[in-house]
């Protein structure tokens, strides 16, 4: 590891979400995924489905960050 890449884990670790507050945000992220999905579903439009593809790369990215937080903090 980098002296830039530990610097930035020693930031992570003091003011990033540890990652159980991650792991307890995690079925709201469903939930709203579900929601667009299912509303896409009931009524498709270009619009509804360029918003779902955006949340679900939050998601995607969301997911990431908790899998780096995992491994800084040794879990798994």
């Amino acid at each position: 590891m980098t002296s830039t890449e530990a610097a930035i884990a020693v930031m992570a670790r003091l003011y990033g979400p540890d990652a159980e507050t991650q792991r307890r945000s995690m079925p709201e992220i469903a939930d709203g995924l579900h929601t667009q999905l299912c509303e896409l579903y009931a009524c498709p439009s270009a619009h509804t489905a360029e918003t779902v593809v955006a949340n679900l790369e939050g998601a995607r990215r969301a997911v990431l960050r908790y899998a780096d937080t995992l491994r800084q903090e040794g879990i798994g």
